[in-house]
This record gives C-alpha cells, structure tokens and sequence, in this order.
C-alpha cells in the first residue's frame, strides 16, 4: 500500500518516468524507459537510481531478468495514476484538515475522472 508520503514525494523526473511505466501495458528496462524520455542526454545511470528509488517507494515492482546472458532489472508500475493521484490528494486533505464531507467530494471526482 502506498503511503502518502511517498505519493507526494515524487519529483518531476520521477513523475515523467511513471508517466512512460503506466503508457506500456508490460515491464520495462532502464534502457528502454532511457528511449523513451524526451531528454536523451540524461545518463543511464541517472534513470537507474531514479528507478531504484521509485521502486523503494512502493511506486513500481522490480523483478531481475536475463538478456543477452546478462543481468537487468524489469520495472512494473506498482499503483496506478488514479491510486497515485488519491494519496497525493490526501495528503492535500490532511495538509489543509479537510473535514469528511470535503473528502468524499475529492474522492468522488478522483472516481470520475477514472470512469
């Protein structure tokens, strides 16, 4: 489960490459995750360790794989944009001490915007 913290801790870099993880249905290397970035002049290992700590803050799975005999890693988006989005709004309703009628307003439209 991911906690609110770690919703609202995300920076831009980690945002555009969860944004890349939710477009593509399966995992994705680091390589592939470089490719598909808009800014090809970051390094491999700068898109690494981003992924790394988006994966120790429970936002995407990492699962070691094989190719071409070597080692790799294959990340999976752990939470949705929707899940990400409603720990993000809750640490908004606990920032500003939301009371229950404004939650289940802010959660109400989240679900719409999911539908």
């Amino acid at each position: 489960m991911l906690t609110i913290p770690q919703a609202s801790g995300l920076g831009p870099r980690e945002y555009e490459i969860m944004q890349i993880m939710w477009a593509h249905d399966g995992p994705l290397t680091v390589k592939q995750v470089r490719r598909a970035l808009s800014d090809r002049e970051l390094a491999y290992t700068t898109i690494m360790t981003t992924m790394s700590r988006l994966a120790a803050k429970g936002v995407l799975n990492r699962a070691p794989c094989y190719r071409g005999g070597q080692l790799t890693y294959a990340y999976a988006a752990a939470v949705s944009r929707t899940e990400l989005l409603a720990a993000a709004v809750e640490q908004i309703c606990v920032t500003f001490g939301a009371d229950g009628h404004e939650r289940q307003s802010l959660a109400a439209a989240i679900q719409h915007a999911e539908a």
